[in-house]
């Protein structure tokens, strides 16, 4: 049985926006049954939707493209340039020159060997 949940704001700018869904077992999906498209804050410009984290993501081959890279000594720029001129801008890639950085950064700490800390 449904129960639905409780109307709950955002908590970060009270923004009432939302949609509530049931399952359809005869249709075997989602229904939607309340939908509220009341929004008291600005919208995200469509060309900056790819700058928010939940579309980022660098993809498995990616990361093996990456650690080629690292490995044969390219910069992370050139790296990210490469990524750009494959798909074709900032919007195609999938992440942020930051977010490599974070990638490769993660790689190197996982990837120190026990001793490595104190050698240096």
């Amino acid at each position: 049985m449904f129960v639905p949940s409780n109307k709950r704001a955002d908590v970060r700018t009270g923004c009432l926006a939302n949609m509530r869904l049931k399952i359809d077992f005869t249709k075997k999906g989602y229904l939607i049954y309340h939908w509220t498209d009341e929004h008291n804050h600005i919208m995200i410009d469509a060309d900056k939707v790819h700058l928010l984290p939940m579309f980022r993501d660098i993809q498995p081959a990616q990361k093996s493209i990456i650690d080629m890279h690292i490995s044969c000594g390219i910069s992370e720029r050139a790296t990210y340039d490469t990524f750009l001129s494959i798909y074709g801008g900032h919007p195609n890639v999938g992440f942020t020159r930051r977010d490599m950085s974070n990638y490769v950064q993660k790689n190197k700490m996982r990837n120190m060997a026990p001793g490595d800390g104190h050698v240096m």
